[in-house]
């Protein structure tokens, strides 16, 4: 997968001509698409409640399904067999068994293997201070801006459904790309979203601008805000600036309503919802609210599938090839429409790194960390043209170690101890799962000496780097994030929109969308459209984009060449387009 990554992010010539060779790119476009159906993602074999292959795994689907099932309770470390006390005794390969994740209690009892004694994974809050906590901003060496880091948080909290009532290990709903982060988790929830007329979502009008419904609006949905009435209740994090405890939102997930950067997002895509069941009562005036409703909903989760391949991915992995969503390429091939919800991607898209300290919005500068479950004003005061333009202008953090925000300290510690009590395998285990060599060293993980020496002391073993670490100390090479990353993103993101059952031969037609109009909103949808449609007063003078402006990249790379001339060359890695403006 790593040689195919290379493959794409090089050879820029010859991919600008395939790009335009509508034949040829096809070819390669399909080649993206079948390569990345690997037999790692489906069928599902494991699930959390079993460290092998079961019916339980397969058809019980109130499970997470798993890549690789959790290390068995029984190896002598949390990781199998790394770790630097243990003792093989030689007659014995231990790695033929927790390696291959076989019970060995009987390997035990029968004396074949001693340990020096308990071995355990390093103190979360060591790992947190150490390795991940933020020492000074890193600025992501590819002009990434905080759109991009929203629309990411808010695509991918429709995969993150743990049932926390039923256990870490459940979830509250099977579907994979369903846009329940917009329309609901249940069908209470879809039902008191809607205001069943035109087939419309409920909004409320603020500054003269549409915006989602208060909770006091849809007083019976779920949404999650943190216990108490005050702001000195609030996470830890006192002194809210301008928070209104009783101005609560009712979102589509129950997290939304307390980042105003997804909430952005949010909004836009309920407006978008709006918007569509507007063309589609113009070209069938004689259908009803249902009808209406149901179809902008499909054609909303076919804008997302298209705007998501065609515009994140693409920023994602940094490819010169041009990405596409053309499910027609695979409708002669023999394919499953079907999907799972893999709890490793839970643990792997967690992007609170490139999050910014600070944003400007409207001249004003805000730091970041104080807006956590507020109440959103700062959008609905400021508009939301001047919101999304700031997030375009905002630059994002680099996806590394020792750049997580310090407020959101307790994320971070929160996914390593559920990774932990999940029994999550080890970092090269899944690369050698999605046929990737191992790391040999802490230092050919990383590339960076200090990082390297930092492993070395928490985990004695670059075999016991835990799956979500081990994604944040990678080394980079030519896309946002490091190789292993790029490579099971890709493949999970692919995978699930390829087998989504809109993109299936009986479904993909414009019959599915109320005809050719709502079809070719699919086929026509991006970033720029998207929001571009949904601006008060249109998108004029804003520069739709995942990255930010080249000015404002050069303004922000020259602060940080100035405030610390230590900082690497931030043109290493900054590409084609950004190479030449220093």
């Amino acid at each position: 997968m790593e040689s195919q990554h290379s493959f794409f992010t090089g050879f820029y010539v010859l991919w600008a001509v395939i790009n335009n060779i509508e034949f040829l790119h096809r070819q390669a476009m399909k080649h993206v698409y079948t390569s990345q159906a690997t037999s790692s993602l489906t069928p599902a074999r494991y699930c959390p409640a079993y460290d092998y292959i079961t019916m339980e795994s397969y058809f019980n689907r109130s499970y997470y399904t798993q890549v690789l099932p959790p290390v068995p309770p029984n190896c002598p470390t949390p990781m199998g067999v790394a770790g630097n006390n243990v003792v093989k005794i030689p007659q014995i390969s231990l790695s033929q068994h927790c390696n291959s994740l076989l019970f060995v209690s009987t390997v035990f009892s029968q004396g074949w293997i001693k340990s020096n004694g308990p071995v355990h994974l390093p103190p979360a809050q060591d790992v947190f201070e150490q390795l991940l906590a933020r020492t000074e901003f890193k600025i992501c060496p590819f002009g990434t801006n905080l759109l991009f880091v929203a629309y990411a948080q808010h695509f991918i909290h429709q995969f993150i459904k743990t049932d926390f009532k039923s256990g870490i290990d459940f979830i509250w709903d099977e579907k994979g790309i369903d846009s329940s982060q917009i329309y609901g988790k249940d069908e209470w929830t879809r039902h008191a979203l809607r205001c069943f007329r035109g087939g419309k979502l409920t909004m409320r009008v603020i500054n003269d601008e549409d915006y989602p419904p208060y909770l006091d609006d849809v007083p019976d949905i779920d949404m999650w805000y943190p216990p108490g009435d005050t702001p000195e209740t609030m996470w830890n994090n006192p002194k809210k600036e301008g928070r209104n405890v009783s101005l609560k939102w009712a979102l589509g997930h129950p997290h939304f309503s307390s980042n105003p950067w997804v909430f952005v997002i949010a909004t836009i895509w309920i407006r978008e919802h709006n918007r569509v069941c507007e063309i589609l009562q113009m070209e069938n005036p004689n259908w009803d609210d249902e009808q209406l409703y149901q179809t902008a909903r499909l054609i909303i989760t076919g804008e997302m599938m298209h705007i998501t391949i065609q515009d994140y991915l693409q920023h994602m992995s940094q490819y010169n090839l041009r990405l596409t969503y053309e499910p027609q390429l695979l409708h002669e091939t023999s394919r499953l429409y079907s999907n799972r919800i893999h709890q490793e991607l839970g643990f792997m898209y967690q992007l609170h790194s490139m999050l910014p300290d600070r944003i400007t919005l409207a001249s004003k500068i805000y730091n970041i960390d104080r807006y956590y479950f507020s109440d959103n004003k700062i959008i609905t005061d400021n508009g939301l043209k001047a919101a999304v333009t700031a997030m375009i202008n905002t630059i994002a953090g680099e996806h590394t170690h020792q750049n997580f925000p310090r407020n959101i300290e307790f994320w971070a510690k929160w996914i390593l101890e559920w990774s932990r009590t999940a029994r999550i395998q080890s970092f090269n285990n899944y690369r050698k799962a999605f046929g990737m060599q191992p790391y040999k060293s802490f230092l050919d993980l990383t590339g960076n000496p200090e990082a390297a020496k930092i492993l070395k002391n928490l985990y004695k073993d670059v075999d016991a780097v835990e799956f979500f670490v081990g994604m944040l100390v990678e080394k980079k090479d030519s896309s946002l994030v490091g190789p292993t990353m790029a490579s099971l993103g890709r493949a999970w993101i692919i995978q699930d929109i390829m087998a989504h059952v809109i993109g299936s031969p009986s479904w993909w037609k414009p019959s599915t969308f109320g005809g050719s109009v709502g079809m070719d909103i699919i086929k026509q949808s991006s970033l720029e459209t998207l929001i571009c449609n949904n601006m008060k007063n249109g998108c004029s003078g804003m520069n739709i984009s995942f990255t930010v402006p080249l000015h404002v990249l050069k303004e922000v790379l020259t602060q940080f060449q100035e405030r610390n001339r230590k900082h690497r060359p931030p043109d290493r890695r900054c590409g084609v387009r950004y190479s030449r403006i220093l």
